[in-house]
């Protein structure tokens, strides 16, 4: 295909129109008497395939790069060729031909090569073209073309099913009478074969473009706040498109969007964002309710703010440059975003396998909730931050293991149990905070059964035990059970229990979310 392109590249810049293809076969024409390529048929067809796969139209000034031209040969010779029994060999040319065909090839407009090629003398130039054509292997690149294997048929009709042709490949320019032609073709470096062109990349600095109307370079415009421009290079100037989620811009002009410090993000739409400013995330329910982040993940929470309302929003103060946003101090947790509407922060989480029996860690905020994970800790919401503790209304209980297939899962608001997530004294607690208080919730649908005794039949606590008291570590230590039936327990004297009665041998994991 480039051998051809060349050849009915006349010009010489390097760019075709659709009807000067035509060259490429126009030779053949001459030879009635000696061949039998059916090119007439072949060229009306050639015409109807750039028109299905270039969406061109009757297009007078749509030139083509030879990439253009190489696909949609492509889609030509694997659909519309003349069969192969139309082609016929022909015998190799003699030295004086090739070289005669080598030096049209090497003949640019407005020069002289060897006194080959006269830019007046039009009818010289058509003749050695004329000749050159005749005398090449085209009828040889023919017959090749016909004998493609079916799998190389197939690939080239997949693409065009893809529509990688011509679409968005056709070029509308103008032929120049003087100057260099500028290319506005991403492809340049490998595709473009004319000496006289000019890729447009190498002619504009960053941050501008060419621009065809005024064949000059121009600045890429700004934007306004909120907004960046994307795509301004080569021919284009480009659009100007919102900041991703979590980066803001908050001024006029060039620039591009800066990142959101950890813990802080930026407004929803419904919540008055606009991706000018950066706002405070302190718990998982204002990531869901004000960000719009609705995958389950780690998220990093904003511990402080000095004096604030924790449940509005606050935007994050710049730098001195007006621009860039200050960092805070922040730290991750792991969000649940899908049960129950989600927001919901993990503060304890312990899956304990059968004989392990490393204590509980009362001091780190775990962040993996899975089964078979890596969760092996709690914090109490006194040890975290103030915003969290503040802000806290619900806790979550979960809890399976091997011993039967009962899961307990239920969330309260009672004011006494959310106290001891937030502190762990357990003092003062009692049965009917548990078994008036709570919603039953559904299953994870990997869990078979969700018909646990706790915390419906909850008839002792910690507090009704002198023994299971504790002012410090509520939530872990038999903070509601049925006694000797169903207990929650969390490592208390090596026992896991999950609504049963001790089994060493089992397999347990216990988790609790806040919101």
């Amino acid at each position: 295909w480039r051998v051809a392109f060349e050849r009915a590249d006349l010009n010489g810049d390097g760019l075709l129109r659709l009807r000067d293809v035509g060259f490429v076969f126009g030779g053949y024409l001459q030879q009635r008497g000696e061949g039998i390529l059916d090119f007439s048929e072949d060229v009306r067809r050639l015409n109807q395939v750039a028109i299905k796969d270039a969406h061109v139209g009757e297009c007078e000034q749509c030139l083509m790069t030879y990439r253009d031209f190489a696909q949609l040969m492509d889609a030509y010779a694997t659909r519309e060729l003349s069969p192969v029994e139309h082609v016929r060999s022909r015998a190799p040319p003699s030295a004086e031909h090739v070289e005669r065909l080598r030096r049209v090839l090497e003949a640019k407009v407005g020069t002289e090569r060897d006194g080959v090629l006269r830019k007046e003398d039009k009818m010289h130039r058509t003749t050695l073209h004329d000749e050159a054509l005749l005398l090449s292997h085209a009828d040889e690149a023919a017959e090749h073309v016909a004998k493609m294997s079916a799998a190389r048929r197939s690939t080239m009709y997949a693409k065009r099913q893809r529509r990688d042709t011509l679409m968005g490949h056709v070029h509308l320019q103008a032929r120049r009478s003087s100057g260099a032609v500028v290319m506005c073709d991403a492809w340049f470096n490998e595709t473009y074969m004319g000496a006289e062109a000019v890729n447009a990349s190498s002619l504009c600095d960053p941050g501008f473009y060419y621009d065809t109307a005024t064949t000059s370079c121009a600045a890429c415009e700004g934007c306004d706040r909120g907004h960046h421009r994307t795509g301004c290079g080569w021919c284009s100037p480009g659009n100007c498109t919102e900041c991703l989620p979590n980066t803001v811009k908050n001024w006029t002009g060039n620039g591009t969007c800066l990142p959101c410090p950890r813990g802080t993000g930026t407004l929803d739409a419904h919540s008055g964002g606009n991706r000018t400013s950066c706002y405070y995330m302190w718990t998982c329910k204002q990531w869901k309710q004000w960000a719009a982040s609705n995958y389950s993940k780690i998220h990093f929470l904003a511990l402080s703010a000095a004096d604030w309302d924790y449940r509005h929003p606050k935007a994050v103060e710049v730098q001195s440059d007006g621009r860039t946003p200050k960092s805070v101090s922040a730290q991750g947790v792991y969000c649940d975003q899908d049960t129950a509407g989600g927001g919901w922060m993990l503060m304890l989480s312990y899956y304990r396998e059968s004989g392990v029996g490393e204590p509980p860690n009362g001091k780190e905020l775990p962040l993996d909730p899975s089964w078979q994970g890596f969760g092996y800790s709690h914090m109490y919401l006194k040890d975290f931050s103030k915003p969290v503790y503040r802000n806290a209304t619900e806790v979550r209980f979960f809890c399976n293991t091997t011993v039967h297939l009962r899961t307990v899962h239920f969330i309260t608001g009672f004011n006494g149990i959310v106290g001891m997530a937030k502190r762990g004294i357990s003092t003062y607690n009692n049965a009917s905070w548990w078994t008036y208080n709570t919603t039953i919730l559904p299953v994870p649908k990997e869990f078979e059964n969700h018909t646990a005794r706790l915390p419906g039949e909850t008839d002792r606590t910690n507090e009704d035990d002198e023994y299971r008291r504790t002012p410090w570590d509520g939530l872990t230590v038999y903070p509601f059970y049925r006694f000797q039936i169903a207990h929650w327990n969390v490592g208390t004297d090596g026992r896991w229990e999950c609504d049963d009665n001790h089994y060493p041998w089992a397999t347990t994991q216990h988790l609790v979310w806040t919101r």
